[in-house]
Parts: structure tokens; C-alpha cells; sequence
């Protein structure tokens, strides 16, 4: 069960972590970035790609809120001695992410581990993390963002979409990736 509750914990809070970091870059634009990797081989018009850009832009915002809503209500559970150790915590891994120059997901469970949290405190923040769950990772919100994007494009660009999508999915399976455990879902 602590197994379970730290491995939760340690998933959403880099996933929150490195999402909202990524946000903070200055000079990169992940989103454009994104967008010609995923869809250059589809001569895009600009108009294309400022439409799927924004849907990737409005799902990162949504993002950040839901981040910073979670911060909000795992904050709201803490004793000002906790909340003061997580943020001292945070603060240190900001450092070695600094000092490795890339984002780690190392010492995330060692964060929340050094706050001495009671079994409430656990079960409350495991039930928050779970409540988490139905946002824009989940399959369904995949597929309704994949059907917004696919409106976008004209009917030789979808079926050329399918085609590298097809042949990506033969590639991950030739080497072994599959779909995951979980059929997609990791």
C-alpha cells in the first residue's frame, strides 16, 4: 500500500512538475516544437498550424490550472511544518535539476516521504491524485484531441496521418515497445 501510494504520488507529482516546468522555458516553443514534429511531413498551411497549435496550447493551459489546483489541495492537507519541508524539498530538486541540466524525476518520493505524513493525510492525497486521472492523458481525452485535430486537416492529410501512424505502431512493435502493459497506457 506505501508502495502504491508513493509510486501515485511520485507519477503525478513529476508529471505536474515537468509539465509545468516545460511551460517556464524562455526560448523554446514546446508547442511549435510539437506541432512540426508530429505533422511536418503533412505540408501544413499556416493557418493548419496555428489551429492545431492552439488546441496544444489551450490543453498545456489546462494543464497549468489543474497543477496548480492540485498544488492548492495537497497544500490545504499539510501543517505549515510540512508545507514549509515540501518546499524546501522542492527548492533542493529545482538545484539538481539545475546542476544535471535536465529535468529528474529522482528524489520525488523522497520529498514527500520526509514529511511524516499521517494515513489521512495519505489516503486524502492518494484520492486527489485519483481524482487527476480523468484529464487530458486519459485515452478518451487522446482520442477526442486527435478527432479535433484530424477536423483540421484535409482528407489526404488524415489519411497520410494514418499511414505514419500505422507504420510508427509496426516500428514500436518491431523493437519490442508494444502498447504498453495496460494496452497503451502506462
Amino acid at each position: 500500500m506505501r508502495t502504491l501510494f508513493f509510486s501515485l504520488l511520485l507519477f503525478f507529482a513529476a508529471t505536474f512538475t515537468l509539465s509545468a516546468q516545460g511551460a517556464e522555458r524562455p526560448g523554446r516553443d514546446k508547442v511549435q516544437d510539437r506541432v512540426e514534429k508530429m505533422y511536418g511531413n503533412l505540408n501544413l498551411t499556416d493557418l493548419q498550424k496555428q489551429e492545431i497549435k492552439a488546441l496544444y496550447q489551450a490543453e498545456r493551459d489546462q494543464r497549468k490550472a489543474e497543477h496548480k489546483a492540485f498544488q492548492a489541495k495537497v497544500h490545504a492537507l499539510l501543517t505549515p511544518e510540512q508545507l514549509e519541508q515540501l518546499k524546501a524539498n522542492q527548492a533542493a530538486a529545482m538545484e539538481l535539476r539545475k546542476a544535471q541540466g535536465k529535468p529528474t524525476r529522482e528524489g520525488m518520493q523522497e520529498r514527500f516521504s520526509s514529511l511524516n505524513l499521517s494515513e489521512e493525510q495519505k489516503a486524502q492525497i492518494k484520492t486527489i491524485m485519483e481524482e487527476g486521472r480523468t484529464g487530458d492523458r486519459s485515452p478518451e481525452a487522446r482520442k477526442a484531441r486527435q478527432a479535433k485535430i484530424e477536423a483540421v486537416l484535409t482528407p489526404e492529410q488524415r489519411a497520410q496521418l494514418q499511414e505514419e501512424r500505422k507504420a510508427a505502431m509496426e516500428t514500436r512493435r518491431s523493437q519490442g515497445g508494444g502498447r504498453g502493459p495496460r494496452g497503451g497506457q502506462r
